[in-house]
C-alpha cells in the first residue's frame, strides 16, 4: 500500500475435529467464516470512511 492507501490482511488458523464432527465443521464453517469476514470488511470500510 502506498500513500493514501491501506492494506488489511486477515489470517485464520483452524484445527478442526476429526470424525463426524469434523465433517460438519468442514461443511458449515466456511459459510460462517464468510459472514464473519463480510462483517469485518464492512466494519473496516466504515472506519476508513470516517
Amino acid at each position: 500500500a502506498g500513500e493514501g492507501k491501506s492494506k488489511a490482511v486477515v489470517t485464520t488458523v483452524w484445527d478442526g475435529a476429526g470424525g463426524i464432527g469434523g465433517f460438519f465443521e468442514r461443511t458449515f464453517a466456511p459459510k460462517g467464516l464468510g459472514r464473519i469476514y463480510d462483517e469485518l470488511l464492512q466494519n473496516l470500510a466504515t472506519e476508513v470512511e470516517k
